[in-house]
């Protein structure tokens, strides 16, 4: 679409936007949707459900409660594949007061982790 760009390959037309990759987007994504439903931005009857982990935690009271998987199909699903990237979270940005303060923290303590 845009031109000279044609023949470049994925990660050289990434790195001249200076552009994440799709997985690290489709992350993201799942992150903000998890920190949506944490926060009860969406209606309790429609959102999957998230068991919040019960007992004292050592960093903050919104970690989930990780269930055993009974197959390879269950371990795919969205509420069993964001659990340990979610509860791995520092408090500060799970406590974060907005969904765009929540991203741009994300973004942040994902930049310096790499």
């Amino acid at each position: 679409m845009i031109p000279g760009m044609k023949n470049l390959s994925y990660e050289k037309r990434l790195r001249r936007f200076n552009l994440p990759y799709l997985k690290y987007r489709r992350f993201r994504g799942a992150m903000a949707e998890v920190y949506k439903i944490m926060q009860n931005y969406y209606d309790q009857d429609t959102a999957p459900t998230l068991i919040k982990s019960e007992g004292i935690t050592r960093t903050y009271d919104l970690k989930l409660y990780k269930i055993r998987a009974a197959g390879k199909m269950r371990q795919r699903q969205f509420s069993l594949r964001i659990i340990d990237t979610w509860n791995s979270l520092p408090s500060q940005i799970v406590n974060a007061p907005s969904v765009h303060s929540f991203k741009d923290c994300l973004d942040k303590c994902w930049k310096n982790r790499k």
